[in-house]
């Protein structure tokens, strides 16, 4: 009888150790409890190895999953992330800017234009006549030098001066931005908020000395 009584309280002892739930988190963790409480947004349990110690609560978007006793398995949906949510602005006012020119830096800039767009447009005759005329040469069968000589010496020069002109434009424009002359007209400007997080992407028409825009600019503001 003895025996009987004492196999009884062992076998008792080890389903109550066995039966315990288990709680897996989202980072890969897991730990052996008894679960006393579960709603919505939390769960309560105490750890196994100590019934009798504190009472502990986590978020339910902290949980995968929990494994109760009788072997049935829980899961939880994890957190959503927040909504975003835009503003909108537009706006074509024009950045104000009072600026004297310096009489050399103006008589420069004009003459930087005039020769920027004379190499650009004789670069473009040239190198298309030239393209045109070796072309054309080919299609006939021609392969002697002194016949494609000429062809390729205009496209040749119309390449020259493009790159030429080319140059004199990039200078005036970086002369302009070194003194102060290049202004922007906000356009698009969209903001985006994600939780504390704002994205303010933007679109830019530039323009130099409040002259009629030449090109467009777009940029990006993060910020926490």
């Amino acid at each position: 009888m003895k025996k009987l009584l004492l196999f009884c309280a062992s076998m008792m002892f080890v389903v109550s150790t066995w039966a315990q739930d288990i709680i897996t988190f989202r980072d890969g963790q897991s730990v052996k409890a008894q679960v006393t409480e579960v709603s919505d947004t939390s769960v309560k349990y105490r750890l196994s190895d100590n019934l009798n110690g504190p009472l502990y609560t986590k978020n339910t978007a902290d949980i995968f999953s929990i494994t109760y006793q009788n072997g049935k398995t829980e899961t939880f949906k994890a957190a959503a992330l927040p909504a975003a949510t835009s503003t909108s602005s537009y706006s074509a006012a024009p950045v104000a800017q009072n600026v004297n020119l310096d009489p050399d830096l103006e008589g420069r800039l004009r003459r930087l234009k005039v020769w920027s767009k004379v190499l650009k447009i004789y670069g473009w005759i040239c190198t298309g006549s030239g393209l045109a005329l070796t072309g054309a040469c080919i299609a006939e069968g021609e392969t002697d030098f002194d016949v494609l000589y000429s062809p390729i010496s205009l496209t040749a020069t119309g390449t020259t001066a493009l790159i030429i002109g080319y140059s004199l434009s990039g200078k005036r424009k970086r002369l302009m931005r070194q003194n102060g002359l290049v202004g922007a007209i906000p356009m698009v400007s969209k903001e985006y908020k994600i939780g504390d997080c704002t994205l303010t992407p933007s679109v830019n028409l530039m323009s130099y000395n409040n002259n009629p825009a030449q090109g467009v600019g777009a940029g990006l503001t993060i910020s926490f």
